[in-house]
């Protein structure tokens, strides 16, 4: 009798119960979009008119070279990608008058916040880089 009744109650454990329930169905899930984010380059500054140099890159076009533009300038592009290697510089042979020195900034931004920037002041040749990884 003994043997009958912890039977009975090992039979009515949830594990007896579990074996036997229905399986529970699997709700689908559907995957979250990756959102691009933006990729923004500047280049500011007061260089006297003299044309400036800029180079950048990007995961889709990879290394863009300008040779002569005019400031500002400003670039954007949209990644997708888990991890991105950024690079923005300029240079220009800077003309300053009436002792005025010139001024040459480059800045990288990522979904509208600043990520990177570097300057250069002085007369003549100005050199400005920023660079780094930018991941999600």
């Amino acid at each position: 009798m003994r043997a009958l009744l912890v039977a009975a109650l090992v039979c009515a454990s949830a594990a007896c119960h579990d074996r036997d329930a229905a399986p529970i169905p699997m709700t689908p899930t559907t995957p979250t979009p990756v959102v691009a984010d933006v990729i923004e380059y500047r280049v500011t500054g007061q260089t006297g008119g003299a044309p400036v140099s800029i180079k950048y890159t990007d995961s889709i076009n990879g290394l863009s070279i300008l040779p002569a533009v005019g400031l500002p300038y400003f670039a954007s592009v949209q990644s997708t990608d888990a991890e991105v290697f950024i690079v923005l510089e300029a240079s220009a042979n800077a003309v300053s008058g009436f002792g005025a020195t010139a001024v040459l900034e480059v800045q990288i931004f990522i979904n509208g916040r600043l990520f990177r920037e570097a300057y250069a002041t002085g007369f003549g040749p100005l050199y400005a880089s920023a660079s780094g990884t930018w991941r999600r």
